[in-house]
């Protein structure tokens, strides 16, 4: 897995339910960007391990952060308050293995 530097205006899907959508076996960064007013979540994480770092993910539909299938990854001084349902939309077990690679427990 390549780790490589993506900006909102990169190849990353961009769908009109999501802010942005990562996917596959990749593990961008993205950094320091304002993803906000998107009608679900602001980003969804599915079978990939990015690295999101000082973003600001706020009032969003639903969850500022989805993680489905295999996704994880590294969550470091992200801003995700004021999204509807909360910050997080992740299962028990995924959601201990992201506290264990971010050095929460």
């Amino acid at each position: 897995t390549e780790i490589y530097t993506l900006s909102l205006h990169d190849a990353l899907p961009i769908y009109e339910k999501f802010g942005v959508v990562i996917t596959v076996d990749c593990a961008p960064e993205l950094s320091k960007n304002t993803i906000s007013g998107n009608m679900l979540s602001g980003v969804l994480v599915k079978g990939s391990r990015p690295l999101l770092q000082g973003n600001v993910v706020t009032e969003n539909s639903d969850y500022a952060i989805v993680i489905r299938r295999g996704g994880g990854g590294k969550f470091l001084s992200n801003n995700l308050s004021k999204n509807l349902k909360g910050a997080w939309d992740v299962d028990v077990k995924t959601r201990r293995l992201i506290r264990q690679e971010n050095n929460e427990e």
